[in-house]
């Protein structure tokens, strides 16, 4: 299971099979999901950091303070160059409270 803090800057790190080359992957989506918010970071947009077999996102205090204290999923699918289209299974995330909302800054 996952934990993340609401208006933390999180990042989630998921490690695939080592049979999955990801130096092939044409698109790699990482899904954050809570109904009705849902968040996806892409590797085409530069949101996706792919190392070897890991695969991470990285979340800002706006789009966590956007989820509930509670349950939420994460997904990642990935698109191959040869067209195979691959989803790991969907992980469970806790989303923990913060005591005084709203973003942190040194301002």
């Amino acid at each position: 299971m996952v934990i993340i803090t609401r208006g933390t800057t999180p990042t989630i790190v998921a490690e695939l099979p080592e049979t999955i080359d990801l130096t092939q992957a044409a698109e790699i989506q990482f899904t954050l999901k809570q109904r009705p918010k849902e968040l996806v970071k892409t590797l085409s947009a530069g949101e996706v950091t792919v190392s070897g077999n890991l695969v991470s996102a990285s979340f800002s205090q706006t789009e966590t303070l956007s989820f509930k204290a509670d349950g939420a999923a994460v997904q990642i699918r990935i698109l191959l160059n040869d067209g195979t289209a691959l989803a790991s299974t969907i992980e469970s995330v806790l989303v923990l409270p913060v005591l005084k909302g709203g973003e942190i800054s040194n301002a």
